[in-house]
Formats: structure tokens, C-alpha cells, sequence
């Protein structure tokens, strides 16, 4: 316990201060806490956005229309955005779907 903690009352003597005497969490270890949640809730958007991009295509093919146009077949995938994604002329990116590691770009029509 520090000197002045005698000076405050009770319930400004917060623990937390890294004096472990009192059973406070130090800091240190409250910044740890901290850092670690915001990492589990950046780990869960980003699985997220994979699920949506597996949903959009990969393996299964649900959500997708096939177009024969000319000869050649173009796939239509529904994004997450919910916009339908051919591959048109002008392009802008719309979507970013993000996998173990590499990104998948999802390019939609304007």
C-alpha cells in the first residue's frame, strides 16, 4: 500500500494499481486483458468474412447462377454485400474476403 492510499477513502483506493497486496490487478495485466479480447473479436469479423466468401463459392455452389454468354460460362455469386458479381468492364472493388492468408478480392460491376 502506498503512503497516500490512507489519505483517499475506500473506494478510490482502486485496486489495479499494481499493488498486489491488495489483490488488484496490476496494470500491465489489465492491458493484457484488453488486448487480448480486441484480438478474439478482430479473429471472429475476420472468420466472418471467410464463412461468407466459402458461401459465395469454393466448394459449394449454392448462391450461384451459371450464364453461357457467347460461348463462354460466366458464374454469378451472390457477395456478402449482397450484390451479384459477374465480371464486368469497369470494376470496382466491393468485397474483400479474407482466407488463412490470402485475400480474395471480390470485383463487382458499377
Amino acid at each position: 500500500m502506498k503512503s497516500w492510499d490512507k489519505l483517499l477513502p475506500a473506494r478510490e483506493r482502486a485496486p489495479g494499481r499494481g499493488e498486489r497486496e491488495r489483490g488488484g490487478r496490476g496494470e500491465r495485466a489489465l492491458a493484457r486483458g484488453e488486448r487480448a479480447l480486441a484480438r478474439g473479436r478482430e479473429r471472429a469479423r475476420r472468420r466472418e468474412g471467410a464463412r461468407a466468401g466459402e458461401r459465395a463459392g469454393r466448394g459449394d455452389r449454392r448462391g450461384q447462377e451459371r450464364e453461357r454468354a457467347g460461348g463462354r460460362e460466366r458464374v454469378r455469386r451472390k457477395a456478402a454485400c449482397g450484390r451479384e458479381h459477374t465480371g464486368g468492364r469497369e470494376r470496382e472493388i466491393c468485397c474483400i474476403y479474407i482466407f488463412n492468408v490470402s485475400r480474395l478480392f471480390i470485383l463487382c460491376e458499377i
